[in-house]
């Protein structure tokens, strides 16, 4: 997963602490999703981190059902599963180091399943 931001909103004249998280759906768009912290809260708690995932794998989702027909062969829950797939196996990728990338199992099995769904590579900055 990535950052999480933390900004201020003033509402009525109160100010109130959000969590802020933001991913690219596969048609390009950008999706920002905020939480607002209660005191106590961290911008960085497994608790929220966990909250802006299931939010991530249901905006896949809702994005892969309004993009694809269902039909006999994929249903509208196997398509959801097929999304929060997606979203783990993206989230796995990002937690390599460099050294972990280019380990030639890693290196080799990446290569044969990119997390594009495509045929490709994965590049490391």
């Amino acid at each position: 997963m990535g950052v999480v931001n933390v900004n201020y909103k003033t509402i009525n004249g109160k100010k109130y602490l959000y969590a802020e998280y933001s991913f690219r759906l596969p048609n390009g768009n950008i999706k920002k999703i905020s939480k607002l912290l209660k005191k106590g809260d961290k911008e960085n708690s497994k608790k929220i981190k966990d909250y802006f995932l299931k939010k991530q794998i249901e905006s896949y989702q809702d994005y892969a059902l309004k993009t694809f027909r269902t039909d006999s062969i994929l249903t509208d829950e196997q398509i959801k599963k097929l999304e929060s797939m997606r979203v783990e196996y993206q989230k796995i990728i990002k937690s390599f180091t460099k050294n972990q990338v280019n380990h030639p199992t890693a290196s080799f099995c990446l290569r044969a399943n990119p997390p594009t769904g495509g045929v490709g590579h994965l590049t490391t900055a």
